[in-house]
């Protein structure tokens, strides 16, 4: 089944928790590489990815809906190419 990021995020807020593993599963390694580009640190990208999820699921029940898009803020230029050295592989190309 083909799921928005939207309906897994009202899944996981409604408590199906596995939903943030899908959820994981299409983000981290994006999110991962606009994090080392912006970093330089790859130990630091890991913790702030770990960092994104753990507070998806702590603050799933705080926030109202629209806050829960996994939207590139506007402006930023993000692509889906690996880093060069990045033990991380991407996944949907």
């Amino acid at each position: 089944m083909d799921e928005t990021d939207e309906g897994l995020m009202l899944a996981v807020r409604e408590g199906d928790i596995t939903k943030l593993g899908s959820l994981f599963d299409r983000h981290h390694a994006v999110l991962y590489d606009y994090l080392i580009r912006m970093t330089r640190s790859r130990t630091t990208a890991e913790d702030l990815v770990q960092e994104v999820f753990l507070r998806i699921l702590k603050y799933r029940l705080s926030r109202q809906q629209q806050l829960y898009r996994m939207d590139v803020p506007h402006g930023t230029k993000c692509s889906n190419r690996p880093v060069p050295g990045s033990s991380h592989r991407n996944v949907g190309a």
